[in-house]
């Protein structure tokens, strides 16, 4: 955390209880007082710098990058208002329910993820929040190391007192993967359903929710233009926890039963060329943040030299997508 000067009195107590003959019995609590510190200096590439537009930078495959801005100078961000509210609530109801309540932690997910870990040996599940995903994907590397959890822990406390809630999700859907190479949900939307963020349905948005996950792998139902069943039975459960949870009315929730989800397909690409390109991009599967390939370098030399993105040569449409020339304004 160079860079950092924080001021404040910060406290910490946690209880953990292991049983190892029996882990479900597993006990976790206490408390990690850092409300009371403040942030009094901070580096350039701290969260403050996403309270306006920012450039995010992927590396899809070895020394392959590609950049895009987040904000309104791209056409193909898209702002929260602009986003379907069943996409808000579906993301919510399979991510975090509370996301509108809590400040950055879902402390009821940490006892349940350590017993997971526990079970296998391994770091296998997090507890993380929407805010959480998003220091993940905009400002952390992948590595699972305690480093880097601390580092997310902190920066999410910093995020979640920097930035609204609001642009927080809206940060969030705009920069996570939806696909091999296919990144926000202004692009996702037209690719999969030819439509507008605006514009998609319950079951739309349930599908997206199915896939967050595992993006690349859960494409290969983009290129076989199906869904598996499992993908089938995992939309319909998520609308039922829409409901549930009054997310939906029941009309709302009875019309997206009886919705058909069918993908939008220009016929450019066949079915074995899809799938071999989901096989090479989950082969090739990098960190999706900046500053992983150039750990320890300066953030402006990492873009400096990378090779240039198709963004930086002016095609920043057709670096994206198949129909750039004819989709619609998002």
């Amino acid at each position: 955390m160079a860079g950092y000067k924080v001021r404040g009195t910060f406290d910490t107590d946690i209880r953990v209880d292991i049983d190892w003959s029996d882990l479900d019995a597993t006990q976790l609590d206490g408390h990690v007082g850092i409300n009371r510190c403040k942030v009094l200096d901070e580096p350039p590439d701290s969260p403050r710098r996403l309270k306006d537009e920012f450039e995010h930078q992927v590396e899809v495959d070895k020394d392959d990058w590609i950049s895009f801005d987040v904000g309104p100078s791209n056409d193909e961000f898209v702002p929260l208002d602009q986003i379907s509210p069943y996409l808000m609530k579906s993301i919510m109801s399979t991510e975090d329910s509370a996301f509108y309540q809590h400040h950055g932690f879902i402390t009821s997910e940490f006892r349940t993820a350590l017993i997971n870990n526990l079970k296998a040996g391994a770091f296998v599940q997090g507890a993380s929040s929407i805010t959480m995903q998003m220091v993940k994907n905009v400002l952390l590397y992948r590595e699972k190391t305690l480093t880097r959890k601390l580092q997310e822990l902190f920066l999410t406390w910093h995020v979640e007192n920097t930035l609204t809630k609001d642009r927080i999700f809206e940060i969030y859907l705009n920069v996570i993967e939806y696909g091999p190479g296919l990144y926000g949900i202004g692009p996702a939307a037209y690719h999969f359903f030819g439509k507008k963020a605006k514009d998609l349905t319950p079951r739309e948005a349930a599908f997206f929710s199915t896939i967050l996950p595992s993006p690349k792998a859960r494409y290969k139902q983009y290129c076989e233009g199906t869904l598996t069943k499992w993908t089938e039975g995992k939309i319909d459960r998520i609308l039922q926890i829409m409901l549930k949870r009054d997310r939906l009315t029941q009309d709302e929730y009875d019309a997206a039963l009886a919705a058909p989800l069918a993908f939008s397909k220009d016929g450019s690409e066949s079915e074995e060329d899809c799938l071999k390109r989901v096989k090479k991009a989950i082969k090739n599967a990098r960190p999706t943040n900046p500053l992983a390939a150039h750990a320890g370098s300066d953030r402006r030399d990492a873009k400096k030299d990378r090779p240039r993105s198709d963004r930086d040569r002016g095609d920043h449409h057709e670096r994206r997508h198949r129909h750039a020339d004819d989709r619609p304004p998002i």
